[in-house]
């Protein structure tokens, strides 16, 4: 095995998380972190993303059109990332990420045997915890399929997987105090509400909920479209007015 070299791949809006992110990071494992690969799609936001970039020269910018990713997907940003990367491992790290990480070294040494990683991590938006597999080893193996969530395929091998525990993360994802519960039915469906418009949870469920509509009505790719489908029925309302919403923004 070569020497561990990390590419640090996240598609970001917000420009205050992402330097959080990039400083946990750069602090702890700068030594093997060959680039921090960023994706947007907000032209309003490249300069704050620049001053990162000046502070962090291994940061590098990909700045798409604004509704790149209502029209391609998320996994197009996905695949377009590990494309892009250079990293002997890819790692998947979102701009609301918390990493806790008291042994650099020892997590590294994990990294020497494996192929798919499993990390620990907390979802705040539901409080749940997950065993996260954003992290592998850049040999093509690995490439994305969904226009929402992290759906992996292997398009040679089934991976060798290990589960880390030299490291979890505390996945931020609703700064919203709204969006922190979730209620759910009897059969674990989460139960929607309408964000207040303008809030962290609104920008969110507005491309994510949109796009939940386009897989459900219109046969957009997805693995798990069966329980989106069960999703969209039991929050039917909400969604469609998120992407009535998203189409007055994005379909220009």
């Amino acid at each position: 095995m070569p020497e561990i070299t990390l590419s640090i791949i996240t598609a970001s809006r917000r420009p205050q998380g992402y330097l959080n992110l990039v400083k946990q990071l750069d602090e702890k494992l700068s030594n093997y972190i060959v680039e921090y690969l960023c994706f947007i799609d907000n032209k309003e936001l490249k300069s704050e993303y620049d001053k990162i970039k000046e502070q962090y020269p291994k940061v590098k910018i990909i700045l798409a059109q604004e509704n790149y990713i209502w029209k391609n997907g998320w996994d197009s940003v996905y695949n377009l990332l590990i494309r892009t990367s250079k990293g002997n491992h890819c790692w998947m790290l979102f701009d609301s990420d918390e990493i806790i990480l008291d042994n650099p070294k020892r997590f590294v040494n994990d990294l020497n045997d494996g192929e798919l990683f499993g990390i620990n991590t907390k979802m705040q938006r539901g409080n749940v915890f997950e065993n996260k597999f954003q992290l592998f080893y850049n040999n093509g193996n690995i490439k994305y399929y969904g226009l929402v969530h992290e759906n992996q395929i292997y398009l040679n091998h089934s991976p060798n997987v290990k589960i880390l525990n030299s490291i979890r993360i505390n996945h931020n994802n609703a700064l919203d105090k709204n969006s922190k519960e979730l209620k759910k039915t009897e059969d674990g469906i989460p139960i929607l509400e309408m964000e207040e418009e303008g809030t962290d949870g609104y920008l969110r469920n507005l491309l994510y909920e949109g796009i939940t509509w386009k897989i459900v009505n219109q046969n957009g790719r997805q693995q798990n479209r069966d329980y989106l489908i069960r999703y969209y029925n039991v929050n039917k309302e909400v969604i469609d007015k998120y992407y009535k919403k998203a189409c007055e923004k994005w379909d220009t």
